[in-house]
């Protein structure tokens, strides 16, 4: 069985002509909820075996909170993961290393939200949880019977769970 975790980044402070875009850090409600949300990976034992990560920095932010509480997995920042469209999120998941059973990417909306409802089972009881919506700080884990990377998206993957930082509290 495969796990993907999906992990938008938590609530970033607003973008302004002295700011690159890539490097807006988390404010202040960020900075609170991307532990709650760690928090509750680790209670349910939620732990990847690898993590893909956009180089933004409100990315890199939240997935220091989650590693902080979920051991220290390997970590791949990779460029193409900013601001990835879902096709390229697909793309990128069929390509994993099949030893690796469990993997959590830390990125955006709305590309990592579609890439969730696009390869969900419509009929699971947290897809109406997920909705049409991906908030900050959210959190999608889907799994596959299939043994390979590969096969994602040749059925529809289970939502094993979806939270939020509102929902967690």
């Amino acid at each position: 069985m495969k796990t993907l975790f999906l992990l938008r980044h938590a609530k970033a402070a607003p973008g302004g002509p002295r700011l690159d875009y890539r490097e807006r850090p988390l404010d202040d409600r960020g900075h609170g909820t991307a532990p709650v949300v760690a928090q509750y990976m680790k209670d349910r034992g939620y732990r990847p075996a690898l993590v893909l990560c956009s180089p933004a920095l409100r990315c890199r932010q939240t997935l220091d909170a989650v590693t902080e509480h979920l051991g220290d997995p390997p970590v791949r920042f990779e460029e193409d993961l900013y601001l990835a469209p879902p096709g390229l999120l697909h793309r990128r998941v069929s390509e994993l290393d099949p030893a690796a059973d469990s993997v959590l990417i830390v990125g955006h909306n709305p590309g990592i939200g579609e890439f969730a409802r696009m390869f969900a089972n419509p009929g699971d009881a947290h897809s109406r949880e997920m909705g049409a919506k991906f908030p900050t700080a959210a959190l999608a884990v889907l799994t596959s019977d299939g043994g390979s990377w590969a096969e994602i998206g040749a059925a529809p993957l289970a939502i094993a769970d979806f939270v939020t930082p509102k929902t967690v509290s």
